[in-house]
């Protein structure tokens, strides 16, 4: 194994020299560099860079792609069917372009008339494709003239499931009270072409589900203690989670609000919609990336201009980082031809890990000073900044071999990143940083690196045998109790002011709508909507059992031709023995009577078909619910409200075509599985590591390197589980970083010899950074992401001050 690495830096040294082979006149104690090659690589380096860029802006026609933030696009391809992931999407993203209005005041007439103004202002923006605020009264008398030919069939699920006997006698008591009421007056014309008023009595079981929202005067509204409210409800243009016009129509509703509080103090309106939540989320992101990024970027200077006393070093940092960034996201590019925003981060995360390798470059020209030599300084580092690389590469094979499109972006990214940053300060490094600096052994934090690693050698190296043991027992004691949450929610912190505002518009119009429900298909219309229907009746027997509280599908406005035919021969039957009995008791005269059984004849071979309702002014209500064709299949959406502690919904899903869409609970079980996988793939990773160490350094010295990172995961866990700290898939993908950096820090150690000084001064230095760039993160007021902060703040410290263990004994 010691061959195969020593053939591995014979051929590296060859490589380093083959930019400019040595010439014979040349002198032999110039180094494995001479005085012109530096130049000569930071040309092949400016060549390289300048090719990437060049390649990224050719594919995308000379202009920078973006980024997207589509969620399913990390999902596998294997766990998405097309045709219904399709038809999800579609739907949820319809529900959550949707946004309410509550506007209410003790007066009515101040309510309407806000109501009125903060339409009029909302058109204004141009962001919504629909907004409803007063109906008009011909929209629905249209919609009415629409379902008249088809009123013998109208019948709601439960009254469809009954014989025709019993459908008759209730179908004659309800027409019965109806024409009985004072409040609701019947005409005999209405008798003659409607005898049973069925088509008002299926308007009626419609607007049963509405909630406590009634019709006033052509607006929806609601009244009680002493308070009017209106309810605007709207559909907004384009993605209302996507960041582009997000920020302007949110700041345009909230201005208007807020002015027509000025000008109305005694009227007040609250908003609802998923719009709110993204942009509450857009906002306490932006204040925390420029906070904690702001006091990160300060302090990284500020440790930057202590350590180094000159600007090159920060220049130098910010060209090989920036250079990792631009690599990993063109190489993603070219591969996957979209770099989804999670990659990104995470991945420009561990492309910072190459900052690194600037350090240790950077400490060999502060310990040389006045005789600097840039090839001489790199060859000093070239093994382990090499081998830093190599381990790093290796620990993100694993993700590249998952399903998991996301994963393999994110390996992509940080593979590509660290490879760019390494041949930065290989190939352009010597060349900029070329000047010669007086050697001053009073740098910060050179003081506090000899005070360490004194103590260190003096006196913790006694206890390295318990320093390894203490923390793997707690390990041992602690971990079973280490437990994990892995709900998305977490992913976004919730505005109390949003929370409050969403309670109030519950309790004051009732449940809204569930953003979980139910999917639909079938190979053709029909059979879409027949099992629409069926899925209906297992609805009705959950709102008979109080676990829902209502639904609308799309078969209780469009019935399947079967059930037309099935209502058209029950109700012939109800014409034939139940209705006479009815017009008996009410006297109405035989010639009425055979001009109704006429016209039911005439209208009664009628259907309605699908093409015919989407294209009617119902279809503008309720045309959301139908899916259309998508691939070969046919989907609609079935809305569930008020949906209770023990709804099982898995029940339904043996149903033909019946699926149960909860995105919430289904991503946050995919978050838990690849939590799982990303743990085991973390084992794997240190297992390929370590066998690689063995080769250069044999089982005793790949164990040296390897145990402080690992004993940094096993405490870091140990740590989580004793507070009490639910882990997810963002604390596995933390502890990721920490294996990277950390293995930095102990191979650094093991390959620095006698020169352990400035080695551990590059080593304090990226550990500073780490924690100034990431542990911050800890602040957030978003769980995942405190939870990613944390967890690299506690092993980042972790494993720097166990990195010592790492020094060869005997040095």
């Amino acid at each position: 194994m010691q061959r195969i690495w020593q053939r591995f830096n014979r051929n590296a040294e060859k490589m380093l020299r083959c930019a400019n082979p040595l010439k014979d006149d040349q002198p032999q104690n110039s180094g494995i560099f001479t005085i012109n090659r530096p130049y000569i690589r930071l040309s092949i380096w400016c060549l390289l860079v300048g090719s990437i860029l060049a390649s990224l802006l050719l594919s995308t026609g000379w202009r920078m792609p973006g980024v997207t933030t589509e969620l399913i696009s990390l999902l596998p391809a294997t766990e998405q069917d097309a045709g219904s992931s399709a038809a999800a999407n579609q739907f949820a993203r319809n529900f959550s372009n949707r946004v309410m209005f509550l506007v209410s005041s003790s007066d009515r007439d101040s309510a309407r008339a806000v109501a009125m103004e903060l339409d009029n202002r909302l058109r204004s923006s141009n962001h919504f494709a629909e907004l409803l605020t007063r109906l008009d009264p011909q929209h629905w008398q249209q919609i009415a003239r629409f379902y008249f030919p088809w009123r013998y069939i109208l019948l709601n699920s439960r009254l469809q499931a009954l014989p025709p006997d019993q459908l008759g006698s209730q179908l004659s008591q309800q027409a019965l009270n109806r024409m009985t009421s004072p409040v609701n007056m019947v005409t005999p014309q209405q008798l003659l072409e409607d005898p049973l008023l069925q088509l008002p009595l299926w308007f009626e079981s419609l607007a049963a589900d509405s909630g406590r929202l009634v019709h006033d005067e052509g607006m929806l509204t609601v009244s009680g203690e002493g308070q009017y409210h209106v309810m605007i409800s709207g559909l907004i243009k384009g993605e209302a989670l996507s960041l582009s016009d997000q920020a302007r129509l949110v700041n345009h509703i909230n201005g208007a609000i807020e002015q027509l509080g000025l000008q109305f103090p005694e009227v007040s309106v609250l908003k609802n919609g998923m719009i709110f939540y993204a942009k509450a989320g857009a906002d306490s992101a932006r204040k925390e990336v420029s906070t904690i990024g702001t006091g990160s970027l300060l302090g990284i200077i500020l440790l930057l201009w202590l350590a180094f006393r000159t600007w090159s070093p920060l220049l130098l940092c910010l060209l090989s980082v920036g250079t990792g960034i631009i690599c990993g996201y063109t190489i993603t590019w070219l591969l996957f031809a979209e770099v989804h925003v999670m990659t990104l981060v995470f991945g420009a995360s561990l492309t910072g890990v190459s900052i690194d390798y600037a350090f240790h470059y950077m400490t060999q020209w502060l310990q040389q000073g006045k005789e600097w030599d840039p090839d001489n300084g790199l060859k000093h580092i070239f093994a382990g900044i090499s081998l830093g690389l190599i381990t790093s590469l290796l620990g993100y094979l694993p993700m590249l071999a998952t399903p998991f499109p996301g994963l393999q972006q994110m390996a992509v990214f940080s593979s590509a990143g660290l490879l760019g940053a390494w041949l930065t300060v290989v190939l352009a490094y010597p060349a900029l940083l070329n000047r010669a600096t007086k050697t001053d052994k009073q740098h910060w934090p050179l003081p506090f690196v000899d005070r360490f690693l004194a103590l260190w050698h003096d006196t913790f190296i006694r206890w390295r045998y318990a320093i390894v043991l203490v923390p793997a027992l707690l390990g041992m004691v602690v971990l079973p109790q280490l437990h994990s949450s892995d709900d998305i929610r977490q992913l976004q912190s919730r505005p109390a002011t949003l929370v409050q505002a969403d309670e109030q518009v519950r309790k004051i119009i009732g449940p809204l709508a569930d953003n979980r429900f139910f999917l639909v298909r079938g190979d053709s219309p029909e059979q879409l909507l027949q099992r629409n229907e069926q899925l209906a009746h297992w609805l009705n027997q959950q709102i008979d059992g109080e676990t829902l509280g209502s639904y609308r599908a799309i078969s209780d406005l469009l019935p399947s031709l079967q059930t037309q035919n099935s209502n058209r021969e029950k109700m012939a039957s109800v014409f034939s023995h139940q209705l006479p009995q009815l017009w008996q008791q009410l006297g109405i005269a035989s010639q009425a009577r055979n001009q109704a059984l006429e016209r039911f004849d005439q209208d009664r071979e009628n259907s309605l078909m699908p093409d015919a309702w989407l294209n009617s002014p119902m279809a503008s209500v309720y045309g959301h619910l139908w899916l259309g064709a998508i691939g070969n299949e046919y989907f609609s959406a079935v809305l569930l409200n008020n949906v209770g502690n023990e709804w099982q919904p898995e029940q339904a899903e043996t149903l033909p075509g019946v699926e149960f869409i909860d995105k919430t609970a289904a991503t946050s079980q995919l978050f838990a599985r690849y939590r799982l996988l990303m743990g085991w793939l973390l084992v794997i990773a240190y297992s390929i590591i370590t066998v690689l160490l063995a080769l250069r350094y044999g089982v005793r010295g790949a164990l040296q390197v390897v145990l402080p990172p690992l004993l940094a995961v096993v405490t870091t866990l140990s740590l989580l589980a004793l507070t009490n700290q639910a882990i997810n898939l963002f604390h596995i993908l933390a502890l990721i970083m920490v294996l990277g950096i950390g293995i930095d820090y102990t191979l650094f150690f093991h390959e620095a010899g006698h020169e352990q000084r400035y080695t551990f001064m590059a080593i304090t230095l990226s550990a500073i950074t780490t924690l100034l760039s990431f542990g911050l993160l800890a602040l957030s007021a978003t769980a995942a992401i405190a939870g990613f902060g944390l967890t690299v703040l506690i092993g980042i410290t972790i494993c720097y001050l166990l990195s010592p263990l790492a020094i060869r004994r005997g040095l």
